[in-house]
Protein backbone atom coordinates (compact mmCIF):
# COMPACT_ATOMS: atom_id res chain seq x y z
CA UNK A 1 0.00 0.00 0.00
CA UNK A 2 1.47 3.33 -1.09
CA UNK A 3 1.47 6.15 1.44
CA UNK A 4 0.41 9.34 -0.31
CA UNK A 5 -1.98 12.24 0.17
CA UNK A 6 -4.81 10.01 1.37
CA UNK A 7 -2.85 9.04 4.50
CA UNK A 8 -4.26 10.58 7.68
CA UNK A 9 -2.59 10.74 11.07
CA UNK A 10 -4.44 10.97 14.39
CA UNK A 11 -3.04 11.25 17.88
CA UNK A 12 -5.10 10.60 20.97
CA UNK A 13 -4.49 10.59 24.69
CA UNK A 14 -6.40 7.68 26.22
CA UNK A 15 -9.03 8.67 28.80
CA UNK A 16 -7.19 6.51 31.34
CA UNK A 17 -4.48 9.21 31.57
CA UNK A 18 -1.94 6.41 31.46
CA UNK A 19 0.92 8.71 30.49
CA UNK A 20 1.00 7.56 26.90
CA UNK A 21 -0.40 8.59 23.54
CA UNK A 22 -1.63 6.54 20.60
CA UNK A 23 -0.72 7.41 17.05
CA UNK A 24 -3.11 6.16 14.37
CA UNK A 25 -2.42 6.01 10.64
CA UNK A 26 -5.42 5.53 8.36
CA UNK A 27 -5.76 5.22 4.61
CA UNK A 28 -8.62 4.27 2.33
CA UNK A 29 -10.74 2.52 4.96
CA UNK A 30 -7.80 0.80 6.63
CA UNK A 31 -5.90 1.45 9.85
CA UNK A 32 -2.31 0.46 10.58
CA UNK A 33 -1.84 -2.10 13.32
CA UNK A 34 1.08 -2.14 15.76
CA UNK A 35 2.83 -4.83 13.71
CA UNK A 36 2.82 -2.58 10.61
CA UNK A 37 0.06 -4.43 8.77
CA UNK A 38 -3.22 -2.83 7.70
CA UNK A 39 -6.72 -3.84 8.85
CA UNK A 40 -10.14 -2.84 7.54
CA UNK A 41 -11.63 0.05 9.47
CA UNK A 42 -14.97 1.81 9.12
CA UNK A 43 -14.45 5.57 9.60
CA UNK A 44 -16.16 6.79 12.77
CA UNK A 45 -16.08 3.36 14.41
CA UNK A 46 -13.75 2.12 17.11
CA UNK A 47 -10.37 1.02 15.83
CA UNK A 48 -9.71 -2.71 15.90
CA UNK A 49 -7.63 -4.28 18.67
CA UNK A 50 -3.94 -3.75 18.08
CA UNK A 51 -4.44 -0.53 16.14
CA UNK A 52 -2.37 2.49 16.95
CA UNK A 53 1.22 2.85 17.99
CA UNK A 54 1.72 3.44 21.72
CA UNK A 55 4.04 6.30 22.51
CA UNK A 56 5.24 7.16 26.03
CA UNK A 57 4.49 10.68 27.23
CA UNK A 58 7.26 13.02 26.11
CA UNK A 59 8.12 10.96 23.06
CA UNK A 60 5.93 13.06 20.75
CA UNK A 61 8.07 16.13 21.40
CA UNK A 62 11.22 14.12 20.71
CA UNK A 63 9.73 12.90 17.41
CA UNK A 64 8.76 16.44 16.41
CA UNK A 65 12.23 17.78 17.34
CA UNK A 66 13.92 15.00 15.34
CA UNK A 67 11.73 15.68 12.30
CA UNK A 68 12.51 19.41 12.43
CA UNK A 69 16.25 18.66 12.79
CA UNK A 70 15.91 16.38 9.73
CA UNK A 71 14.33 19.23 7.77
CA UNK A 72 10.65 18.26 7.95
CA UNK A 73 8.74 21.31 9.12
CA UNK A 74 5.06 21.15 10.14
CA UNK A 75 2.78 22.94 7.67
CA UNK A 76 1.43 25.19 10.44
CA UNK A 77 4.92 25.96 11.80
CA UNK A 78 6.23 29.49 11.48
CA UNK A 79 9.94 30.13 11.91
CA UNK A 80 10.40 33.13 14.19
CA UNK A 81 14.11 32.96 15.04
CA UNK A 82 15.05 35.77 12.66
CA UNK A 83 12.25 38.02 13.89
CA UNK A 84 13.16 37.44 17.54
CA UNK A 85 16.82 38.23 16.81
CA UNK A 86 15.83 41.44 15.05
CA UNK A 87 13.65 42.47 18.00
CA UNK A 88 16.50 41.68 20.42
CA UNK A 89 18.95 43.92 18.54
CA UNK A 90 16.32 46.65 18.19
CA UNK A 91 15.74 46.63 21.95
CA UNK A 92 19.49 46.82 22.58
CA UNK A 93 19.70 49.86 20.29
CA UNK A 94 16.74 51.50 22.05
CA UNK A 95 18.36 50.93 25.45
CA UNK A 96 21.56 52.58 24.23
CA UNK A 97 19.61 55.61 22.97
CA UNK A 98 17.39 55.96 26.04
CA UNK A 99 20.03 55.32 28.68
CA UNK A 100 23.09 57.01 27.06
CA UNK A 101 22.71 60.06 29.33
CA UNK A 102 22.48 57.88 32.47
CA UNK A 103 25.70 55.91 32.01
Amino acid sequence: MQLNDSLRVFIEKPWTCSGEYKLFLTKEGKVMLQDGTWAEHEPGCLAPAGAGIRLPEGSLQKIIDALIDFGVVPTKYKETTKEVSAIKYHLEDMRKIVFKNYA
